[in-house]
């Protein structure tokens, strides 16, 4: 991550000094690469240093910071468009992103190490010294709930690294495959229900349907910033309902907006005069943002997160972005003709660690411990119950090895 950070920044400076179209083109192509990259691992990141219960929230936190990051490149935007210096118009604010990226990399320097990375490289210390710092609970005086939690990961990952990782097998393997498909069609749908059109191109339909250039952006900013909120009671929300009902509710809260969208343009943007008919179009764009945050963005990135086991997590979550992204361009690419042209015609994984989300999919074989089958006993040993093993000795890291106390699960 400090190093996508890094790269952005550089394209950051590359695309405020830019001196020509080209350089422009190919600086925004560093910072595109650099800024979606960079998505993908924070996603995965996340989610591998959150508790089960908390994974949501954690996560979906994504898609609040994006919320926050386009409604502030949107007041900036408005604010800039007042001074009548070509160059101050459009360098200033480009230049501005330089502030949070270089804040972000010095802050990335005291970030800790997702601790399922540390134990698939041999780093168990390392990997308990974090676990036992950010799950600590001042209310369990023998950390139980640490305890089972790392004993499970700890174990589950020495069984990961033999399974196969490759890009061939994510694809071969049928069930796999199933979760591949799920994920991408939830991100394709996601970025087809118009939200990036109508944040890439709001100005301009505000245009189509009758309001001035400066009413236009003042309805952008307004448009982008009902989003927080909405984002807020999604990430709020969605461990307590799970992930399936928000992102539904997305779904079919963009889909009802973008129809009364496109019947308010159709009837009513040719005369621009109907103010009614034209309140009921900006409402509809308005109801767009909220409903994709409240579901789709605040939900999209637990899910793509924990659809995927942790030996192709990475490679999984990097595979939605590229759909994600190839959709964008899709879409962006053909809505200015598209707006020209034809106009208006234009599984439940809440609280479960992990660890366990294979077997959701069917792949219990690939899950080499049910935290359900963990305990920690009063002396501060780890206990497991597992029917498919007679005997096992493991060790909490920084404390030497324990013999584990294995029963035959009823």
């Amino acid at each position: 991550m400090i190093a996508l950070v890094a790269i952005y920044t550089l394209g950051g400076v590359l695309v405020t000094a830019s001196q020509s179209i080209g350089m422009f083109i190919a600086a925004r192509t560093i910072h595109g690469f650099a800024a979606v990259s960079f998505i993908a691992a924070t996603s995965a990141y996340i989610a591998e240093l959150s508790q089960a219960e908390t994974r949501g929230f954690f996560t979906g936190l994504t898609g609040v910071a994006i919320a926050v990051g386009y409604t502030t490149a949107a007041l900036i935007g408005l604010a800039f468009s007042y001074t009548t210096n070509p160059d101050v118009q459009w360098r200033t604010p480009l230049g501005l992103s330089l502030v949070p990226s270089t804040s972000l990399l010095v802050v990335l320097y005291w970030a800790p190490e997702s601790p399922r990375y540390l134990l698939l490289k041999d780093r168990a210390e390392e990997a308990w010294q974090i676990i036992s710092k950010l799950h600590h609970d001042p209310t369990d005086e023998n950390q139980e709930y640490v305890k089972e939690e790392f004993f499970q990961m700890r174990t589950q990952l020495e069984f990961d690294r033999t399974l196969d990782s490759s890009w061939i097998h994510l694809f071969s393997k049928p069930s796999y495959r199933k979760r591949m498909l799920m994920a991408c069609l939830v991100t394709f749908l996601a970025q087809s229900t118009a939200v990036l059109v109508a944040a890439a191109y709001g100005p301009s339909l505000y245009a189509a349907l009758g309001f001035s250039i400066k009413q236009s952006l003042i309805l952008q900013c307004g448009w982008i910033a009902g989003s927080i909120p909405a984002a807020i009671i999604g990430v709020t929300l969605c461990d307590r309902f799970g992930r399936k009902p928000f992102i539904m509710t997305g779904f079919v809260g963009c889909t009802v907006a973008l129809v009364i969208l496109t019947a308010m343009e159709a009837v009513y943007a040719p005369t621009a005069t109907n103010k009614v008919g034209l309140g009921w179009a900006v409402t509809a764009l308005y109801l767009i943002v909220i409903f994709y945050c409240l579901g789709v963005e605040a939900c999209g990135a637990p899910f793509y997160c924990e659809i995927f086991p942790t030996h192709i997590r990475a490679k999984g979550v990097c595979f939605c972005v590229f759909v994600n992204s190839a959709t964008n361009l899709l879409y962006l690419e053909v809505a200015p003709t598209a707006l020209q042209n034809i106009g208006w015609r234009f599984l439940l994984t809440r609280s479960v660690p992990l660890e366990e989300l294979a077997a959701i999919f069917g792949d219990t074989d690939e899950v080499k411990i049910y935290s359900t089958e963990i305990t920690v006993k009063d002396d501060g040993q780890v206990a497991v119950e597992d029917h498919h093993r007679t005997g096992q000795s493991v060790s909490v890291a920084g404390k030497e090895e324990t013999e584990v106390v294995l029963r035959e699960k009823v």
